[in-house]
Parts: structure tokens; C-alpha cells; sequence
């Protein structure tokens, strides 16, 4: 590339500035056209954009994930699909399990036992009006039945647990009906997201059978890395990228992982979305309260050093500054003022004009 004379012979004065240092570059308006230079506004950072960074869309961490069977058996028949919504307390699976049949027989031994000592209390009762025993006894009676009812409902309580109602708990009695055999509940409201096994499958007790998306909005995980996490509070609105729904964060964690430097953060969607769990979105963060965006393209890294070319009277300056990465831009918090402008076309010509003091190519 061969310049202009007045451009080969470029004086460039070393400017001391505290905190960066600039170089100054003389350029007339012929050479900025033809040498191609195009310079735009740096801009505010808190009324520009914020760093966006990739986040994964997930279930709300504050709903059940998995329903497990409470005793093993065979999944005998699903009750409900995938995609389904299902409230808390709805069967979702059918179970055939030996495990459950000392339960139902501790739970009928049990009622047979409330029955006698009522039985037994209605007895001591007539006894006592007649004068054939003292109040001691009908005391005892008392007591006997106060422990058998609650045996009985503590066992029922269990049954209840696994989708026996009481209609069905005088079935299963009565003629036996769902003898070895127990419904899977939901646990809270939600989606059917998957089935984890399938029919005719045995799962051990506590073992997980269906993931359960929960009702409610979703929520997104993301690793930030910790300089842009430091400026962030719960409770901060973010957005995302594509579709600007809006984001509030709910959890930051309070260390740093050491090998990434990233700090784990989560937030909800305000409102419902069309988003499923393992989704991928850009995230953005709120900008920052101060400093100056600069955009990409106008910033020459040499080794650690990142440099822009500042327009000025004459021509430009060329400022060595510290600057952070905030997604495609970069934020200056020092040497950059509101009506700058820097170069965004034509900075690596600038950068080898300044490194050959003046020389052609």
C-alpha cells in the first residue's frame, strides 16, 4: 500500500494521559477517504444493550422433577401421556405390587379391629348404666378403641397415599377389588414431560418412573462470566434476545467456579412462553450503570493491550484502554467520553501506520 506524502511522514507525539495512553496520528480529510475510514459514535452504556450470554431453558428447580413409586411392582397401564397436564393427587401410572399386600392387609386387620373395639366400648357402656361394672372399665374401653381408630387411620393413610379413596378402600374390603395394586400420584401440578420406563417394567420402591414438568412458568440456568455476574442482584429484570421476553432472576450463586470463572445464576420468565426443557436462548443482561460501549469492530487488540482510534480536530489519536468484553461490544469505564468517535472500518490500517512510525508498505 503506498500513502499519500503527507501521510508518510506522519509525527507521532506520545501523549501521557493517567490510566491510557494515546499516540496521536495526523490524517487529512483526503486521506481518511482513502484510506477507507469510517468512524460511528461511542454510546452510553447504560442506555445501550447488555452482554448476552447462552442460557438453557429448564423447569422450575421449585417443582418436583420425578415421581417415584413408593413400593416396588410392575407398571401395569399409564393413566395419562406425555404432554399431558395432570393435577396434584391424579393417577399417572398403575402399579402391581407384592409389596403393597401387607399394607392393605395391615389396613383391613386394622378396621377389623376399630370394629370390635367399638363393639367392645358400646358394651362396657350399656354394662355401666346397668350397674354390672365400674367406670375403670368403661374407661379401658374408651382407651381401646381411641388406639384402634388410630391404627386404622394410620394405615389408611397410607393407602389413601396411592390412589385408594375411600370408595375404594370398601371395594378393595368388601370384595377385594385392587388387591396388590396402587396408583402412582402426581405430586404437584405439571406436565407429563416423559416416561422414564415403560410397561410391563419393574421398578424398585423410590425408584423414578415419570419426570414431571411442573405447571408455572420456566425458568433458564446460566454460567455468566464474574465480572459481568458482579453487578447483579436478585430480582434484576433480564430479557432474552431473540423474542425480549422478560426475566427475572431468582438465584445467583455465591462462588465463582474456579475453572471457568463463570457464577451459576437462574431466572423465571415473567408469564407463560413457548419454550421446552434443553432449549438454548441468549440471555441479556442489564448494561451497565456506567462507562462507554464501544463496538467491536473499533477495537485492535496487541497482545493484552486493546486499543481504539479516537477522531479527532487533526485526525486521530490512538488510545490504549481497559476494556471488558460485554458481548459484541466492549465497555470503556475510562478514556472515552459521551460524542467520541472512534474508528470502526479502517482501525488495522490506522494500527499499521502507527507500529511503522510513518513508513510505506
Amino acid at each position: 500500500m503506498k500513502l499519500s506524502p503527507h501521510t508518510l511522514f506522519l509525527v507521532l507525539g506520545l501523549i501521557a494521559v493517567p490510566g491510557w495512553a494515546q499516540d496521536a496520528i495526523p490524517l487529512a480529510p483526503a486521506d481518511v477517504t482513502r484510506l477507507g475510514i469510517v468512524f460511528a459514535p461511542v454510546r452510553t452504556a447504560a442506555g445501550g444493550s447488555g452482554p448476552r450470554f447462552p442460557a438453557t431453558v429448564v423447569s422450575s428447580p421449585e417443582g418436583a422433577a420425578n415421581l417415584t413409586v413408593p413400593f416396588g411392582g410392575v407398571i401395569e397401564s399409564w393413566l395419562l401421556a406425555p404432554g399431558a397436564p395432570v393435577r396434584a393427587g391424579e393417577g399417572v401410572a398403575r402399579i402391581r405390587s407384592q409389596e403393597l399386600l401387607p399394607v392393605q392387609q395391615e389396613w383391613m386387620a386394622a378396621v377389623t379391629a376399630r370394629e370390635g373395639a367399638r363393639f367392645e366400648l358400646e358394651k362396657s357402656q350399656r354394662l355401666l348404666t346397668e350397674g354390672i361394672i365400674s367406670a375403670q372399665r368403661l374407661n379401658q374401653a374408651q382407651r381401646a378403641h381411641e388406639q384402634a381408630v388410630f391404627a386404622e387411620q394410620a394405615a389408611a393413610g397410607t393407602l389413601l397415599r396411592v390412589g385408594f379413596t375411600p370408595e375404594r378402600l370398601q371395594a378393595l374390603r368388601s370384595r377385594g377389588e385392587g388387591l396388590g395394586r396402587y396408583d402412582l400420584l402426581a405430586t404437584a401440578d405439571g406436565v407429563i414431560a416423559r416416561r422414564i420406563r415403560s410397561t410391563g417394567d419393574f421398578a424398585e420402591a423410590n425408584s423414578a418412573v415419570i419426570a414431571l414438568r411442573p405447571g408455572g412458568s420456566m425458568w433458564v440456568s446460566m454460567q455468566v462470566p464474574a465480572r459481568a455476574a458482579a453487578a447483579l442482584a436478585v430480582g434484576q429484570v433480564l430479557k432474552s434476545s431473540s423474542a425480549a421476553d422478560k426475566l427475572v432472576l431468582r438465584q445467583k450463586d455465591s462462588s465463582i467456579d474456579g475453572d471457568s470463572q463463570t457464577v451459576g445464576i437462574l431466572a423465571e420468565f415473567e408469564g407463560e412462553t413457548g419454550y421446552l426443557p434443553g432449549q438454548i436462548l441468549a440471555v441479556e443482561l442489564p448494561p451497565p450503570a456506567d462507562g462507554m460501549l464501544v463496538a467491536g469492530s473499533a477495537v485492535v487488540h496487541s497482545g493484552d493491550e486493546t486499543t481504539v482510534f479516537v477522531r479527532t480536530a487533526s485526525g486521530v489519536v490512538a488510545r490504549t484502554l481497559p476494556l471488558l468484553p460485554m458481548g459484541s461490544d466492549y465497555l470503556a469505564r475510562s478514556g472515552l467520553a459521551a460524542g467520541d468517535e472512534v474508528v470502526v472500518r479502517g482501525a488495522a490500517v490506522l494500527k499499521g501506520i502507527k507500529a511503522g512510525l510513518g513508513r510505506s508498505e
